[in-house]
């Protein structure tokens, strides 16, 4: 069974110290679970003492500028996405592309439950499952090879999906 957390957007503010948080500050955000209710947290990272009990998942962010890091144009992103699916090369690229369309709600996992969208499927290589995304101004799914990078190339990719879509 999938549940859905609605997760708030970036407070702003340190949790720790009850500060704003300034333009190209280091944060940490936490995602807490407080009975029936996911809560989170932002923290500088000078006040960053370690997850507090009952963290799901924490990650490290830099507080954005005003009027900075406007997110590339929905359009655009569709467009890579497409470019990207004739090159092998771009697979762990265009994968974690798709995941950050499925969190802008620009594309959606084809189905009634979470999992419905996956599915294994045969190739000649062997198995490779994938994705099955639709998109609202699209009438044909796209299917997206699950490919996530090794821990080697992670880095390298965020760095290059941020340069190439500003506020990925």
């Amino acid at each position: 069974m999938a549940i859905d957390y609605q997760v708030r957007r970036c407070t702003r503010r340190c949790a720790a110290a009850d500060r704003e948080l300034t333009a190209g500050e280091s944060f940490v955000s936490v995602l807490v679970d407080e009975g029936a209710e996911v809560v989170r947290r932002d923290y500088s990272a000078v006040a960053w003492n370690g997850p507090p009990e009952g963290t799901i998942a924490w990650w490290r962010s830099t507080m954005p500028g005003n009027g900075e890091a406007k997110p590339a144009p929905r359009e655009a992103l569709l467009a890579l996405l497409d470019e990207w699916a004739d090159k092998p090369e771009e697979a762990p690229a265009r994968y974690l592309l798709a995941l950050l369309l499925v969190r802008r709600r620009v594309l959606r996992l084809q189905g009634e439950g979470f999992l419905d969208g996956l599915h294994g499927k045969e190739t000649k290589q062997g198995d490779v499952e994938t994705l099955t995304l639709v998109c609202r101004e699209r009438d044909d799914p796209i299917e997206i090879a699950i490919t996530p990078p090794s821990a080697e190339e992670a880095p390298r990719l965020q760095e290059r999906l941020s340069e190439l879509l500003g506020a990925a």
